[in-house]
């Protein structure tokens, strides 16, 4: 019996730990949803994409920048049959002949 209590817990604090956002998280699902109405409302095609898709991630902003090495970074949501289930980010280095900065 006591193992159980304590199965029990281990498994409530391993659930919690898994839906925790921070703050950065939050504004990054905040945009992406801003984004894919956007696209649904410009595209109304795109909702049909969207609810065939058995996974698909949206980087709201994707930034690239740098002086002699360049490099590109962004985060995202991923989502999978139609729900939230995990955040992504990209990164790229590489080099270039200046400096620069563009946001996407």
């Amino acid at each position: 019996m006591k193992t159980n209590k304590i199965m029990m817990m281990a498994m409530l604090f391993i659930s919690v730990g898994l839906f925790a956002q921070s703050k950065k998280d939050k504004k990054v699902i905040a945009a992406a949803d801003a984004v894919k109405s956007n696209l649904v409302e410009k595209d109304a095609g795109i909702q049909k994409f969207i609810d065939d898709s058995k996974a698909y991630v949206i980087f709201p902003k994707v930034g690239k920048g740098g002086f002699i090495v360049g490099a590109a970074s962004g985060n995202g949501v991923v989502y999978q049959n139609g729900q939230m289930i995990g955040m992504a980010d990209v990164k790229k280095t590489g080099h270039r002949p200046s400096g620069w900065w563009k946001d996407f």
